[in-house]
């Protein structure tokens, strides 16, 4: 075995090592910057809730490109609300859940900036209805997420195709 085989054995795993050190670096980023991302508009719902309940917009465009990467987070938030018996939180988190729920159904939704759920649901609903909507969208989402890319395929939050 020659000096320049020596060399060469080393220097190429240290080349692979380097790229794939690289890849892990770019996927765990845009993991964390989706988890930020999502819980951060959550916040933001959270701290204008009244003004956001009472726009005729859906207040957040970033939750309907998320797609299913915000379902549980939505439904934690929704759950939540329910337990501390805030309404207007409740109401604003179910219609939200609704568009984003929508717009991760298609890998190429026809709409990008649907308003079905934010149309068709009702302004206020009642405690004991948002509490059931969140049990069962809970149960429910347990049993759909096999349809949808699991948690660490975070660039994708569209429905997988059949």
């Amino acid at each position: 075995m020659s000096v320049r085989s020596k060399i060469r054995i080393p220097l190429a795993l240290s080349w692979a090592a380097c790229f794939l050190l690289i890849l892990f670096v770019v996927w765990w980023s845009g993991f964390i910057y989706w988890r930020i991302a999502v819980n951060r508009a959550i916040l933001d719902l959270r701290h204008d809730t009244p003004a956001r309940l009472n726009s005729s917009n859906p207040p957040s465009p970033l939750l309907h490109h998320a797609g299913s990467r915000a379902t549980p987070a939505l439904l934690q938030a929704m759950t939540e609300a329910t337990h501390w018996e805030d309404r207007e939180l409740a109401n604003l988190l179910y219609r939200v859940h609704v568009d984003t729920l929508l717009c991760s159904c298609y890998v190429d939704p026809p709409w990008t900036d649907t308003t079905l759920g934010w149309d068709l649901t009702p302004e206020m609903c009642s405690m004991k209805f948002l509490t059931a909507v969140a049990k069962d969208e809970s149960a429910r989402w347990e049993q759909r997420k096999k349809d949808y890319p699991p948690w660490w395929m975070w660039w994708r939050g569209r429905r997988r195709t059949p």
